[in-house]
């Protein structure tokens, strides 16, 4: 019936007369969340979507105001996008949008600070912006695109640093990220994250004097899923002492991990490796990632990762350039999978680099085939290759022709060229 009010409504030339109410109860408000969902990231488009009616503003509103960036002052700028008084303004004309937040990056000033009036303004409306936010599931620390310099923890005035960290203890939030932006920064202060889930640590300088440890925490912090990336010995030793403290850290529902280091440090290895065997008995998926820039090094057996894969592992995922002994490493790793194992989905992201000339001996897709095929319970095998040029297609004839007869395998060939054009086989 309603369907038909609407096609007579049109067949008379009134679709103007057709308001937002007989609209809706045509269209399912699911549905009209499904269409915005798809413009995700896309601003200008949400933008011009946002002013067809009001179901359409509140939805794209939601969309653009899900992760916002807040710029920590600094006394040699001008205010920018992600400065707390451009955010203010905005949500002085519109106070609903705080609730809309759900993302939040607190990225670098860019300079060294220097305290002075214009800073200490730009501080308070800092702090009282951060703590308007009640819904935050994740707070990410990043470098702006033209950062400098990392944020000091030190150099922030004591009222800042308590709203921070107010803001990760608060019970929404799930998710932190540290990626490269912040010095001195002790993972200490997050044990009273109670709500915390998913950590992600990246380049992370890690203090000389850890915080004063009073007593142990009311509740330890409980993770389901790890992602480390490591920058030198010093730091990556610390960072796993610290997750294997049980007094701070709770393992046992850990689930996932992501390792990413350079494989120039055997101590990290051994770490590394010890680190799996602690958390073997509930890790689901495990990713390791080896450096794009790892050809240009000659590795030697020492510094090569022997992973110590857990049998009921469902989910392996591996990243590396194949340059260099980066086939034969690869191949080693999957060959260290236990017969017995369970995982039915591997995951490897390849990078092939054209400027080493040694590919067409290095590479024997057959190994690599008939090792996938020996592994009874993968049901799905995904190879992304990221390429510079299409002439590496003609290195890639034939692969693996038993997973793809077996109906396992799915390839992604990513061509980083100015169409950034992907094909699937």
């Amino acid at each position: 019936m309603r369907t038909s009010i609407y096609t007579s409504h049109i067949q008379n030339g009134h679709r103007s007369s057709c308001n937002q109410a007989e609209i809706s109860l045509l269209v399912p408000y699911h549905l009209f969340d499904a269409i915005v969902d798809c413009l995700h990231r896309d601003f200008a488009t949400l933008q011009s979507v946002s002013t067809v009616s009001s179901t359409f503003r509140s939805l794209a509103q939601r969309k653009i105001f899900y992760e916002v960036s807040l710029s920590i002052p600094s006394s040699t700028e001008q205010p920018n996008s992600g400065s707390a008084e451009v955010l203010l303004e905005h949500l002085a004309e519109s106070p609903h949008l705080v609730d809309y937040v759900r993302r939040l990056n607190i990225t670098d000033d860019g300079y060294t600070r220097e305290m002075n009036a214009f800073t200490m303004q730009g501080d308070d409306a800092f702090i009282h912006i951060l703590s308007s936010f009640k819904y935050l599931s994740a707070i990410i620390f990043r470098r702006r695109s033209n950062g400098v310099s990392k944020i000091i923890w030190t150099n922030l005035p004591l009222n800042m640093q308590t709203a921070i960290l107010e803001s990760l203890r608060c019970l929404t939030v799930v998710r932190v990220e540290i990626l490269d932006t912040i010095e001195d920064f002790h993972l200490q202060l997050l044990v009273d994250s109670h709500a915390l889930e998913h950590l992600r640590v990246f380049d992370l300088d890690w203090p000389r004097v850890p915080p004063s440890k009073t007593s142990p925490p009311v509740q330890k912090m409980a993770l389901k899923s790890l992602e480390l990336r490591e920058t030198t010995p010093f730091s990556g030793g610390k960072i796993f002492r610290f997750m294997c403290d049980p007094e701070s850290v709770d393992l046992s529902q850990l689930t996932s991990l992501r390792v990413e280091m350079d494989p120039m440090w055997p101590s990290l290895i051994k770490e590394t490796d010890a680190f799996l065997r602690k958390v073997s008995d509930s890790l689901k998926c495990l990713h390791y990632f080896r450096p794009r820039y790892a050809r240009r090094h000659n590795f030697d057996s020492s510094s090569t990762l022997d992973l110590s894969i857990p049998s009921h592992l469902k989910c392996f995922r591996i990243s590396t350039n194949l340059a260099n002994n980066g086939f034969p490493w690869l191949i080693k790793c999957l060959g260290r999978i236990p017969p017995c194992s369970r995982i039915n989905t591997i995951k490897l992201h390849l990078n092939l680099d054209m400027h080493v000339p040694s590919y067409t001996g290095d590479i024997d897709w057959a190994v690599l085939d008939t090792l996938i095929c020996t592994l009874h319970n993968l049901r799905s095998c995904h190879i992304y290759i990221r390429t510079t040029t299409r002439s590496i297609l003609r290195l890639l004839g034939g692969l693996l022709p038993s997973a793809q007869s077996k109906g396992i395998l799915r390839i992604t060939i990513w061509i980083c060229t100015a169409t950034q054009q992907s094909l699937f086989f």
